[in-house]
């Protein structure tokens, strides 16, 4: 279900490109069908088409940031030649059962010593405890330098990327679809006075709720990757971690896959990238302090054509900057 090779992925771009007319009829049918949502490529143009011309690589993470992940997502699409995105979700809300929420508010900073050992130390950059964080909307979320989390992680983008890394936030985006639609999910969650979510089932829903309301992964999730269909946008993902309630995840991924090609018939344009491991957990600090350098990067590919072979090459390049190379 993955796109595998260079070619194939600007092949595939190409032909739906020249379709989207169809795929976009295609889709408002099935999605008006499915969901009782009418108009819903209108949905779609208000949130994330933009007039670029440019392809867009999305990596969608709830708290975008500047750890190895992040920097080799936005690596990656610089050296395809898309325009890198970043798609946040700021109205989910904190677990510690997921290791990439954990990262975002306790931060492992890695550095290479001047002989060569990497060097791991850790900062909580929030004053609560993981329990006190529990079911908190990401949003709401202060660390202990008195801003919001989404704005400390901002900050550190901007030292790395400058304006270069597009970020949108896709929360307004599903709330659109929850309040147009006729057909509601089972239950969906809801921001509290006090910040943290609640369960509310579907006939307790009122009117004014839908702002502060986040619908299931299960009824979202193809109206999520119904974005990748037309050729405007990839998703750089990865359903293979062995962590994190990924046997859930990657089911839904397939399932949800299959209800796509056979609703629409295509399969969103989805590209393989490397599991969340610890290493692309890290923040490499020396990003902080000096500026990448393409030309180590641009080398160790040359000629390659698989995508997760190349993002894997990519990767160990952001995790080795800031090493003393051997002679120098």
């Amino acid at each position: 279900m993955y796109i595998t090779k260079r070619e194939e992925l600007f092949t595939l771009v190409e032909e739906r490109k020249n379709n989207q007319e169809e795929i976009k009829e295609r889709l408002n049918s099935w999605v008006d069908r499915v969901y009782g949502i009418h108009a819903f490529s209108d949905i779609v143009h208000r949130h994330f088409v933009s007039e670029r011309q440019m392809v867009a690589g999305v990596l969608a993470r709830q708290v975008p940031s500047i750890m190895v992940e992040d920097i080799s997502c936005f690596s990656f699409c610089k050296l395809l030649g898309v325009q890198p995105v970043a798609l946040s979700l700021l109205r989910d809300s904190f677990t510690d059962k997921n290791p990439d929420k954990v990262r975002r508010i306790n931060i492992s900073w890695i550095t290479w010593s001047k002989s060569n050992h990497l060097i791991r130390q850790y900062e909580r950059v929030v004053p609560l405890s993981n329990k006190e964080l529990e079911g908190m909307v990401i949003q709401n979320i202060q660390t202990k330098f008195g801003t919001k989390l989404m704005d400390y992680h901002m900050s550190l983008r901007g030292k790395v990327f400058g304006g270069d890394y597009l970020l949108q936030d896709a929360s307004a985006f599903h709330s659109e679809c929850l309040s147009r639609a006729r057909s509601l999910p089972e239950y969906a969650w809801r921001e509290t006075g006090k910040g943290n979510e609640e369960r509310v089932y579907r006939n307790d829903i009122r009117a004014e709720d839908f702002s502060l309301l986040r619908s299931p992964a299960k009824w979202y999730y193809p109206l999520y990757l119904s974005l990748f269909l037309d050729g405007r946008m990839i998703l750089l993902e990865t359903y293979e971690n062995p962590k994190a309630s990924v046997p859930y995840a990657r089911l839904l991924f397939e399932r949800t896959m299959e209800q796509l090609k056979e609703g629409v018939g295509l399969l969103p344009l989805v590209v393989e990238i490397s599991p969340l491991t610890k290493d692309l957990m890290d923040y490499n600090r020396h990003l902080l302090e000096q500026s990448f350098s393409w030309e180590k990067v641009l080398q160790s590919i040359e000629g390659e054509e698989n995508l997760l072979s190349m993002y894997e090459k990519i990767t160990r390049e952001i995790i080795a900057f800031g090493r003393k190379r051997e002679g120098g």
